[in-house]
């Protein structure tokens, strides 16, 4: 594959405030959103503020009622303001707001009870104000923001409303911590639950910490606040607790992490989380991962305890909400302290040169045997083996100058000089020299730079579970432009149909990249590059704050910032491009022929096809080809015939006569059939009778089948599997649970009530259900042309009949 189409669809300027790059700020559908506040130099006014909303590269126009002015009609007047998060940022001072969004959809808000077409939310907490002086700030606004766009009718303006604003004092005293972290998307589809996380100000001992709190909202319908969930996260009070962030999980959960500095040592950090579940409405108990090399953000909230001292707490390095779950994983960026390495060259010659083949702190391929004395780039701690194979006429030495032998001084670190094998450990920055003993001019640059304000930037990936087990943690390091970086690199994750895409900058080759996997990566790699998805030289960095897909128009849009320099990027804005390489196969579809009102099986690239919503269960027919990428939550339909790669090649034999209803996969590859099995030995019916089966098949394709019945015959026609509880769920019905109480004639009704052997002589007209429970059932016996009334308890059981002769 490689980057196609690049293109910048939306240009901000410097009056575009961005939300921090550690999580996601476009949703699924495309919403995204910046922040214009009225005072851009210090953010301390508290009207006259706004937001400009877009999905994807188009700016919304907000119903005039809601508008800033008139002049301005896509910028939607906010109440309050947004605290800003104030960050250094390859030496420049960068501002950021501290907001987070959600798509909502289609609902109907149950406070104001107005029916909407669309909707989308975005919290945040507002300005404190910091003025360099303690105690608070020029502003003080001090509440949490949980505000809603909303469009009545498809293609009507946007309005704002505000429903909920939380005044509890308890929110950082100080603006780095006014941050709002969302989870990537909601829970719950039927009244959608939103999960975020704040830092709130706790007190333990006379001293003020800062303690990450997740809140979880659970609205009664369209996403409208009812009420909420609050969990202060820790288990220890105490200590100061850097929030992580908060990610949706699949099975209704929603994933929380924070670290704790361990030891107060800032070399090592301990990661902590909890999940919480929808089906218990409560947060599971904390994980302690362990301590981990995690590199140092500037984390120092409340010096000396001191709830009104200015504290900061900012440069993230571990942030869950830049993450993705994608098949049975959650996948999120980490970025390390840097690590030494090891590095191999060999040493060949010509014309009285070195040529150098092998690899070094450069892309692979740099030094590639063919270059006449490249410089060698290395971090304090590296070793470099140099294997001299003309070491005959042209022994090596590393030495700390480049003046030659005798006045040659070999580098501390460096071992073997003059012999076939040279090993090099750098102990300090500087410029060292491979040299010929012989020949005075011939030498190359080792350049060595410092190791511990360098950065590795890592996937971690953990098994997505109620409880996840820190067994199951794998940290992948991303490729080399991500290690041994400068400063800390971005990186947002998302998936496409089969394929994961991670989204980074921040790297050695400056400019945004773009990587892919599948969920079987692993701690040995398989991230796959892409291409760049903008250039610009490493010394203007760039940062990621937003990367979705687009499956409407096939395309892969991203949010970038920082300074442009020389190459495609060309400021900070909202970027699109197409994957392009080989054309796409397609696949056979299922479609919807509305002249004959039936279903019809599409052949690969063939127009028409029917996209099934999953969490509001709509299938929707469009005339377009087949996607080639599949945005998540959503299906496109076909049509599968009962599976036949597996019936063709398993016989099932339980020793009697089998009929199968159904049969599923299950989520660890085994498959699940249910129906009936006839005259098993414990067959419990008559001649003919059936009793329910389930058969498992592993993915050796061994069975093994579990029957289970009563008198008559038993069906079980339905299976589910229950991922979160571990359960199989069947359905299906028992007529044997029924012969038990009447050996009835007929089901329902009137069983045990009749005039002859023959109960279909009776046609019933009416029932009718009294204070007691019980049931008065009248008709007519077509046979003997009487009415009839017939009496019936709780339970079904006749308990008086009588036949009523009126002469006709």
């Amino acid at each position: 594959m490689a980057i196609a189409n690049l293109t910048q669809e939306v240009s901000l300027v410097d009056s575009d405030f961005l939300g921090l790059p550690v999580q996601h700020h476009i949703a699924d559908n495309g919403y995204w959103y910046v922040y214009h506040p009225a005072d851009i130099v210090n953010n301390t006014t508290q009207t006259g503020n706004a937001i400009e909303l877009y999905k994807w590269d188009s700016a919304l126009h907000i119903d005039a009622s809601y508008y800033l002015n008139s002049s301005e009609p896509t910028y939607a007047e906010t109440d309050g303001t947004f605290a800003w998060i104030s960050e250094t940022w390859d030496g420049t001072a960068k501002k950021y707001h501290g907001g987070a969004g959600q798509h909502i959809g289609t609902g109907s808000n149950d406070i104001t009870g107005v029916s909407e077409n669309d909707a989308f939310m975005f919290s945040h907490i507002g300005q404190y104000g910091n003025n360099g002086v303690g105690g608070g700030g020029d502003l003080e606004d001090d509440a949490f923001y949980w505000d809603r766009m909303y469009q009545r009718n498809q293609g009507d303006e946007w309005e704002y409303y505000q429903y909920h604003k939380h005044l509890p004092s308890n929110y950082s005293k100080f603006d780095d911590g006014r941050l709002t972290w969302g989870s990537d998307g909601f829970i719950r589809p039927s009244d959608k639950q939103y999960g975020y996380m704040i830092n709130i100000l706790v007190k333990s001992g006379g001293l003020a910490y800062s303690v990450p709190l997740a809140r979880i909202h659970t609205p009664s319908v369209g996403g409208a606040h009812n009420s909420h969930n609050d969990v202060t996260l820790p288990n220890q009070a105490g200590i100061n607790y850097l929030p992580a962030g908060i990610l949706k999980g699949s099975s209704n959960r929603f994933h929380a992490f924070y670290l704790e500095d361990a030891n107060n040592a800032d070399s090592e950090w301990t990661v902590y989380s909890r999940t919480f579940t929808s089906s218990s409405g409560s947060f599971t108990a904390q994980v302690n991962y362990g301590d981990f090399k995690i590199q140092k953000p500037t984390f120092n909230p409340y010096p000396g305890g001191n709830e009104e001292a200015e504290g900061v707490q900012r440069d993230y390095t571990f942030s869950i909400s830049s993450g993705h779950t994608f098949g049975s994983y959650i996948y999120w960026p980490v970025v390390m302290q840097a690590q030494p390495k090891s590095f191999t060259v060999q040493l060949n010659n010509q014309a009285n040169r070195y040529k150098v083949l092998g690899t070094d702190r450069q892309e692979p391929g740099t030094l590639d045997g063919v270059a006449i004395q490249p410089d060698i780039l290395m971090k304090v701690g590296d070793t470099m083996v140099f294997t001299n194979l003309v070491l005959n006429v042209h022994p090596m030495n590393v030495f700390t100058d480049n003046g030659g032998s005798p006045s040659g001084i070999n580098a501390p670190g460096s071992s073997g000089n003059g012999t076939n094998t040279v090993t090099f450990t750098p102990q300090s920055a500087g410029t060292y020299y491979y040299f010929c003993t012989v020949h005075n001019g011939m030498y190359g640059e080792i350049v060595v730079s410092e190791l511990s304000t360098a950065s590795d930037l890592q996937i971690w990936r953990v098994t997505d579970a109620n409880t996840i087990s820190p067994g199951t943690l794998e940290r992948i390091n991303m490729p080399y432009p991500f290690e041994g970086t400068d400063v800390y690199p971005s990186a947002l994750i998302t998936s496409v149909g089969s394929n994961g895409y991670i989204t980074a900058a921040g790297g050695q080759s400056g400019g945004a990249q773009m990587y892919s996997f599948d969920t079987q990566i692993d701690s040995s790699g398989d991230i796959s590059f892409e291409g760049n998805i903008v250039t610009n030289p490493p010394s203007n960095p760039l940062r990621v704050h937003g990367f979705k897909y687009n499956a409407e128009n096939t395309k892969y849009f991203t949010l970038l910032s920082g300074d442009d320099g020389v190459g495609t990027y060309s400021g900070d804005g909202l970027y699109s491009w197409d994957l392009a390489g080989g054309s796409f196969a397609g696949y056979e579809h299922l479609d919807y022929e509305t002249t004959t009102g039936g279903f019809i099986n599409r052949n690969s690239n063939t127009s028409g096809h029917l996209s099934y919503n999953n969490a509001t269960g709509i299938v929707t027919r469009k005339n377009q080809l087949e996607p080639e990428g599949i945005p998540n939550g959503t299906s496109i339909l076909q049509w599968d015939i009962a599976s036949p790669q597996f019936y063709n090649r398993k016989e099932i034999n339980t020793g009697s006569t089998e009929y199968y209803f159904q049969g599923i996969y299950l989520s660890d590859g085994r498959k699940a059939l249910v129906g009936r099995v006839e005259n098993a030995p414990g067959n419990l019916g008559n001649e003919l009778s059936g009793d329910m089966v389930l058969t498992i098949v592993d993915n050796e394709n061994n069975s093994v089948s579990y029957s289970y019945g009563l008198e008559g015959d038993d069906f079980v026609t339905g299976i589910i599997e229950d991922v979160e509880n571990n359960k199989l769920v069947l359905s299906g019905y028992a007529k044997g649970e029924l012969a038990d109480k009447s050996k009835q004639w007929v089901h329902g009704w009137a069983r045990r009530f009749s005039n002859t052997v023959d109960s279909s002589g009776c046609s019933f007209e009416s029932i009718i259900r009294d204070n007691n429970g019980d049931y008065t059932v009248a008709g007519t016996d077509t046979l003997d042309g009487k009415l009839f009334l017939a009496n019936y308890d709780k339970n079904f059981t006749l308990s008086s009949s009588k036949k009523i002769d009126i002469g006709f």
